[in-house]
């Protein structure tokens, strides 16, 4: 059900939302340092002498109440309050001050008992000397919903993708909303753990964090025109696209899908383009982003993004798969993780068999790479986030197998988190998770017998 929010308004307004011809009124108490003593006389004001007239009216007649000031004023402008008072917010904007001033000094002149040229003239001279609005017109459209978002906390007459919406459309795989956890189930439906998605939309927020390597990370909230999503950017994606990555620049990024258990989904960046950019791009008949391109070393195994090529998603993008295979072998029943036991995991591997960087299927056998073992999904998952700053600083071709010992399943992290599993990477990672459940395995193991 779609309800249309208006704005806050100081002659319509009350203290908490309302509603005006069916629809909600924003709350003027919802205004950043605009306080409920102010609201509460505001409205009082409204209700004893009438609506407000313009500017200056409104001004001299809250001028009164001590707890309006200056500050208070100017996010009543930003937010779209003083629309109705005949001007633009960038005209109340320049000269509100000018105005307050000028009443605040004729208020400290009446006190004094002194008479000004202003007392004295008739009323057609005194709209001489009265402060007129200039003609500045108005903001652009970004600039007042940049207003209405630091004073409001969210857009209330517009948005700032709403311009791009064709664009964004077009280049997208998923929203958002894709990426909620479902309330009813517990779980998020409509994109797949590890899959390949791209999303459109502004940096709402940026956390950085530093690894131990004192190499630069990123945490971002992406805002799109229906929700927010979480992306993780790693150290060396970060370095490559850090002049994109602002708040509030508008950017395409490509990744993939991370889903844990009663969380919202997140996206691991792989690669990142502008709106600008991905306009050119489309006008120029090019794909958004390379095909094989890889954000830490690897291969990208997606398809088309962008070009309206593929099939699946919005924007022609093609989903390549679910980025990793299962080994399942119900004979092994492990406390440890010995080359021995493990190779029985490679007994059989399901239909989902990870395939080569040339596409030919790999070998039945055991994946090479670096294997953390866990007890269960729910150990895994606790600690996944300590895992990936674990390896965030090493890039190398080596792949980091998960091994989930109460199920005998193993799940092949993505590509663009593979890592150079050198003695200092294995050594970190056996502090952190135990001698007993990492292991290094330097070539797939294709007979246990070889081995035994």
């Amino acid at each position: 059900m779609d309800i249309a929010i208006l704005p806050p308004d100081v002659n319509a307004g009350e203290a908490g939302f309302s509603v005006s011809d069916g629809k909600i009124r924003y709350a003027l108490t919802a205004i950043k340092s605009v306080g409920r003593p102010i609201i509460d006389s505001l409205v009082q004001e409204r209700k004893e002498r009438g609506p407000f007239t313009n500017l200056k009216d409104f001004i001299t007649r809250m001028s009164d109440k001590k707890e309006m000031n200056k500050r208070a004023i100017e996010n009543l402008i930003k937010a779209g309050a003083l629309d109705g008072l005949g001007g633009t917010r960038k005209q109340f904007m320049s000269v509100y001050v000018q105005i307050a001033d000028h009443i605040a000094h004729d208020k400290k002149n009446n006190l004094a008992g002194q008479i000004s040229l202003f007392d004295i003239a008739g009323e057609e001279d005194k709209e001489e000397f009265d402060i007129r609005m200039p003609d500045v017109g108005e903001y652009n459209k970004e600039m007042l919903l940049g207003f209405e978002k630091e004073v409001l906390g969210v857009y209330v007459s517009g948005h700032p993708l709403e311009e791009y919406q064709e664009l964004w459309q077009n280049c997208i795989s998923n929203t958002a909303g894709d990426f909620a956890l479902d309330e009813e189930t517990g779980e998020v439906q409509l994109v797949r753990d590890q899959a390949n998605a791209v999303i459109g939309g502004l940096i709402a927020d940026k956390t950085v964090k530093y690894t131990k390597n004192d190499k630069i990370m990123a945490f971002l909230n992406v805002e799109d025109l229906i929700g927010n999503v979480e992306v993780v950017v790693f150290p060396q994606v970060y370095e490559r696209y850090s002049t994109l990555l602002v708040e509030d620049a508008k950017v395409f990024i490509r990744g993939r899908v991370s889903l844990e258990e009663d969380k919202d989904g997140k996206l691991i960046c792989d690669q990142i383009i502008s709106f600008e950019d991905a306009q050119a791009a489309r006008a120029a008949n090019q794909p958004l982003f390379p095909r094989n391109y890889g954000g830490r070393g690897g291969s990208s195994r997606g398809g088309s993004y962008g070009n309206g090529s593929g099939n699946g998603g919005a924007g022609g993008y093609r989903n390549a798969g679910n980025g990793y295979g299962q080994y399942q072998n119900d004979g092994m029943n492990s406390s440890s993780m010995s080359v021995g036991q493990t190779g029985q995991a490679a007994g059989q591997m399901q239909s989902g068999q990870r395939t080569q960087a040339n596409g030919t299927p790999q070998k039945k056998g055991m994946p090479a790479g670096a294997w953390i073992q866990f007890p269960n999904m729910e150990a895994y998952k606790t600690r996944e986030q300590e895992l990936l700053q674990a390896i965030a600083d090493s890039d190398g071709d080596d792949d980091v197998v998960i091994y989930l010992r109460d199920i005998k399943n193993i799940k092949i992290l993505p590509q663009n988190l593979r890592v150079k599993a050198d003695g200092a990477l294995m050594e970190k990672l056996t502090l952190l998770f135990g001698k007993e459940n990492v292991k290094f395995i330097t070539k797939p193991i294709e007979n246990r017998s070889k081995i035994d």
